[in-house]
């Protein structure tokens, strides 16, 4: 009973293997031939020219914020925007998560490494109200008017909306 399953799988085997074997020549016979391959393929197309340039511009880059600043996060810079725009759907909504206080915005204000206490210090000075600081980093609300006079002073290297945890949700 066993030898005569060993010679049906054998045989399974041996069909497959030449089925495959028969589809594998007659596909690879009619591109080895030679003058029918040759009116089959288009003629060769000839190399682009190096010193041609007949490129097309290059896009332009996507519009920025009026009041885009290199050192401002780009939410920070939609913020301005809407304060000047009069945008109060973006306003509260801000205020929502928790990033507009008392016509403030909640900051992190990233610095140049031991600058911190002299960023709090002139942040301070255009009217923030400091609220921690570290080696790196100064948590700070600062008014809306003020975010780009902030982010030029001497030692920020960048000006960010702080990050809050979300809790996990199970499914």
């Amino acid at each position: 009973m066993k030898t005569c399953r060993f010679l049906w799988l054998m045989r399974a085997i041996g069909i497959t293997i030449t089925l495959l074997l028969i589809g594998i020549t007659l596909c690879v016979i009619p591109a080895c031939n030679s003058n029918q391959g040759a009116t089959d393929l288009p003629p060769p197309t000839p190399p682009p020219d190096q010193g041609s340039t007949d490129l097309p511009p290059p896009p332009p880059p996507p519009e920025r914020p009026a009041h885009w600043h290199p050192k401002l996060d780009s939410a920070i810079s939609q913020l301005i925007d809407a304060e000047e725009q009069g945008d109060t759907e973006l306003l509260d909504m801000a205020a929502q998560f928790g990033h507009i206080v008392d016509g403030g915005v909640r900051v992190v204000i990233e610095c140049e490494p031991d600058q911190a206490e002299a960023v709090a210090e002139a942040a301070a000075n255009v009217g923030a109200e400091i609220q921690g600081i570290s080696s790196d980093a100064v948590s700070a609300v600062v008014p809306i008017n003020k975010l780009t006079t902030l982010a030029d002073i001497p030692g920020v290297h960048f000006v960010r909306l702080p990050v809050y945890p979300v809790p996990a949700t199970s499914n």
